[in-house]
């Protein structure tokens, strides 16, 4: 469990992030730099169905291969799948693990009730935008919305 008083800023900045990333929004429809949505944006970076809609707009869907990062070093099946999709020969090495860190302490209840109901609804709809449920592997039943 993280300190309480880590755990409450962490869930005051949570909560301040809608408010911070409408006003950085703005800036950067309007051309400008903004480090406060880079540095702010803890939820908004983790809503992947719409960042995915933008990309399969802008270039195609077929040209976006959707992997979990968490299996890309440590099962040697989604490197060959990605060198597959590429058209690269298999190297027969795994891929170097970037960016991972260790957890040292857990979110309190509160902090990880907020995430849970945050992201319940976009993992919903990445889910069914790709079909699969990733970090379970099992195909999503169609349903009336079309993404």
């Amino acid at each position: 469990r993280i300190g309480a008083a880590a755990d409450e800023s962490l869930l005051t900045l949570l909560k301040m992030e809608p408010e911070i990333m409408a006003r950085e929004t703005e800036r950067l429809l309007r051309g400008e730099v903004s480090m406060r949505h880079m540095a702010y944006s803890y939820m908004a970076r983790g809503e992947y169905a719409p960042q995915l809609r933008r990309w399969f707009d802008a270039v195609g869907r077929d040209r976006v291969l959707v992997v979990e990062s968490e299996k890309v070093g440590v099962d040697p099946r989604v490197a060959r799948e990605i060198l597959d999709w590429l058209g690269l020969p298999d190297l027969g090495q795994p891929f170097p693990i970037l960016n991972q860190s260790v957890r040292e302490e857990q979110a309190g209840p509160e902090v990880k009730a907020l995430l849970e109901s945050h992201f319940e609804p976009y993992n919903e709809e990445l889910f069914e935008l790709l079909g699969r449920e990733l970090w379970t592997g099992h195909p999503v039943p169609p349903s009336d919305h079309v993404p």
